[in-house]
């Protein structure tokens, strides 16, 4: 799992421009981990709304104020990513809230091929020559079988 540090002040800057990235795909992949440096959270939830690039805003509350694993729904559309973080006392009032700008790569995916060290066509070609192998081998003996049947007949008329 990938830890995002962000601190988090009363008085900051409300955007914050991050070096973090995503990747579609991934799960249970990223978790973000808050400093609050001058707002005590105890008695307070976490709120984490996420504007993905298709626009769409996906909601996420936690108890926990001071790490939060971030849902793949919240990072699966490729492009910026805006994560408005809010800190909500007892009473439900918003203390603070900081808007972080990152960043969601498309992944890899799940299709593809899978990795070897054998070539395919050369162990086809192996596979294919020793069936005629067999094969051959098989009609040899089956001509050695009728060459001595047609030796016994030849023999019993004589």
């Amino acid at each position: 799992m990938v830890d995002y540090k962000i601190k988090i002040e009363t008085k900051g800057e409300k955007i914050y421009y991050s070096d973090i990235a995503f990747t579609t795909g991934d799960v249970r992949a990223y978790k973000f981990i808050f400093d609050f440096a001058d707002i005590d959270t105890t008695d307070c939830t976490l709120g984490v709304k996420a504007k993905r690039a298709d626009d769409t805003v996906v909601i996420a509350k936690s108890n926990d104020c001071k790490r939060f694993i971030v849902p793949g729904n919240m990072y699966s559309v490729p492009g910026e990513i805006l994560f408005e973080i809010v800190i909500y006392d007892a009473d439900g009032g918003c203390i603070t809230t900081k808007v972080v700008a990152a960043t969601v790569r498309k992944g890899f995916g799940e299709d593809g091929i899978v990795a070897d060290d054998k070539y395919p066509v050369l162990t086809s070609m192996i596979n294919d020559v020793t069936a005629l192998k067999l094969s051959f081998t098989d009609a040899i003996n089956e001509i050695g079988d009728i060459s001595a049947a047609l030796d016994e007949i030849i023999e019993i008329q004589n």
